[in-house]
């Protein structure tokens, strides 16, 4: 019986313990019921508390002035942002000044997306998402901005560019064509029309089909 009481309170001391002991920030959940309840409003497509994490895998990349790393988390192409192709031999300062990164790291990531348009650091500075593909970066903003070569684009004729709406585009109704299509069949039948009846009709009613035309 002596055992059985000794057992019970080396266990009953060990949950006590446990309780008493305080919790590692590590292990504590950054994210909140209502971070919870926002992800089960969007379908729970991303989990809040991996969207933390990610933004602070981009933060330690930042922190560490990696520009690899960063640009590593990005699927082909930016919607906004410097190229690959334009960063690949440059260094995180030729692209990225202090005030950017103060920006970047001035707050904590969230557990919440800034609705549709997904998760933000830095005030806007860079966006990221969850997709099939997993967590990217989608947007890059406040960096150096690459040069083109050419200061303008168009087609060029008697050394100057042609206007825009001298093309040809569809309507945002997209019907445009349409609508050329029914003035033309329309006028080509009044035509057809008129020859006609100045075919088969006495020369004197002659004014009434002119009126027609």
């Amino acid at each position: 019986m002596k055992t059985l009481l000794v057992q019970f309170f080396a266990v009953f001391a060990s949950i006590s313990m446990y309780f008493l002991l305080p919790v590692d920030p590590a292990l504590a959940s950054v994210c909140t019921l209502e971070d919870e309840e926002y992800a089960n409003f969007w379908d729970n497509y991303y989990d809040p508390e991996d969207a933390y994490n990610f933004g602070l895998k981009i933060q330690n990349f930042a922190k560490e002035k990696d520009l690899a790393g960063i640009f590593s988390l990005v699927d082909g192409e930016l919607g906004n942002g410097p190229r690959k192709k334009y960063v690949a031999d440059k260094s995180f300062e030729e692209i990225f000044d202090e005030s950017w990164l103060d920006k970047v790291l001035s707050n904590e990531p969230d557990c919440s997306p800034v609705g549709w348009r997904g998760f933000m650091l830095g005030s806007g500075s860079i966006w990221y998402n969850k997709s099939e593909q997993g967590w990217r970066v989608s947007s890059i903003n406040g960096g150096v901005q690459e040069e083109t070569k050419t200061s303008s684009i168009g087609w060029r004729l008697d050394g100057g560019v042609i206007h825009p709406f001298c093309f040809s585009r569809p309507w945002m109704s997209g019907d445009n064509f349409e609508e050329f299509d029914l003035v033309l069949t329309i006028t080509y039948i009044k035509r057809i029309f008129f020859l006609y009846i100045t075919m088969h009709i006495p020369c004197q009613l002659l004014n009434f089909c002119y009126l027609l035309r």
